[in-house]
């Protein structure tokens, strides 16, 4: 069994404040999360959780957990991507490496209230970062040719962004790539079904993180001025309130809410996601009346 050593930081602060009709209280809890895996066994330095597509989450010695893992493109000592001087192409890297990791590392949550004679609005928003997904989903929508990522160049040829070519002059030293296109650039056949594109699990890796607004609350107290009239309610309150109404994620993240998890909720091999999940939080919205009634004898 893999052993993991963690460390974890979480301050919190509250403020509340009345003047005159109103009262405003706000909070927040900040998380800093950080561990690694110190050992698995002497003979297994990796073990793999779960997969989805090309990408696979694993608990890994000396890394935290779990990972991301997956094929990258050849790239040059620059990071940079080589690519054909002909074709324009890149190389699927030869074997799997470190794409991120899947946990987020800060956590902050803030909520609060704000009360206006017998009007009340609460609300709760939650920020996760300093983590990575990989969007499974990513690989069917370039296929089917509905991506971002193949509409940005039109389906027609392009320069691979951030290539470099081996220079002729100097064999081993590498050069920007500034008009060397990608030979077919369509969807049908082209680079975006190909497996040169759909099988490297780097495109698909984005940033995890988001803020979320988790929930917001409107209330009325009836007043008991009014409620006395009814001689048997003691106390009516209306509410309505919204779950998951709003989700705000890194520029990188054209996908979809980073909270799926393909391996499910119960699983530690978090980080990927694909197309056969329903969502992890779905957005509702709920009206409730609460009724406290008199009893007399």
């Amino acid at each position: 069994f893999p052993t993991r050593l963690s460390s974890d930081l979480e301050p919190g602060t509250r403020y509340s404040n009345s003047y005159s009709d109103w009262t405003v209280t706000v909070g927040g809890n900040y998380t800093y999360l950080d561990n690694k895996v110190n050992s698995i066994s002497a003979d297994l330095p990796v073990l793999n959780i779960s997969s989805s597509g090309s990408a696979i989450s694993s608990a890994m010695t000396g890394q935290v957990f779990p990972v991301i893992r997956g094929y990258d493109y050849k790239r040059d000592p620059q990071g940079r991507v080589i690519v054909d001087r002909i074709t324009g192409l890149p190389t699927k890297s030869d074997t799997v490496s470190i794409l991120g990791n899947a946990v987020a590392k800060h956590r902050l949550s803030a909520d609060g209230s704000i009360q206006y004679k017998n009007f009340s609005l609460s609300f709760l928003f939650e920020y996760r970062g300093g983590y990575s997904v990989f969007n499974g989903v990513g690989t069917e929508m370039d296929w089917s040719g509905t991506s971002y990522r193949s509409a940005t160049y039109d389906r027609q040829r392009f320069v691979f962004p951030n290539s470099v070519i081996e220079d002729p002059a100097n064999p081993g030293k590498y050069i920007p790539n500034t008009d060397i296109t990608i030979k077919n650039g369509n969807g049908n056949n082209g680079f975006w079904s190909d497996g040169i594109n759909r099988d490297v699990t780097s495109n698909y890796m984005s940033s995890g993180d988001f803020w979320k607004l988790r929930e917001l609350a409107l209330s009325y107290n009836v007043p008991a001025s009014v409620l006395g009239k009814t001689k048997f309610i003691k106390g009516l309150t209306i509410s309505v309130q919204g779950r998951n109404l709003f989700l705000w994620m890194a520029k990188d993240n054209y996908y979809t809410d980073p909270e799926y998890s393909a391996a499910g909720n119960d699983s530690n091999g978090i980080g990927l996601t694909s197309i056969s999940q329903t969502p992890p939080v779905q957005r509702s919205e709920e009206h409730t009346s609460e009724l406290q009634s008199q009893n007399r004898i």
